[in-house]
């Protein structure tokens, strides 16, 4: 049970955290615990070219 209740209690706190503030543009949606680490490019430099052409 107090596995439980810290697990819930960790998650609450990261929703709380990630909260942005008013007039923030909107960006990705993180997940609890991991963020947006899945959001990140498998190839790192094909990105940056993409930017580099800016």
């Amino acid at each position: 049970i107090l596995v439980i209740t810290l697990f819930i209690l960790l998650v609450i706190r990261q929703l709380v955290k990630q909260r942005r503030p008013r007039g923030f543009p909107p960006g990705p949606t993180p997940l609890p615990m991991i963020g947006n680490i899945l959001s990140l490019a498998t190839e790192p430099h094909a990105m940056y070219n993409m930017y580099n052409s800016l």
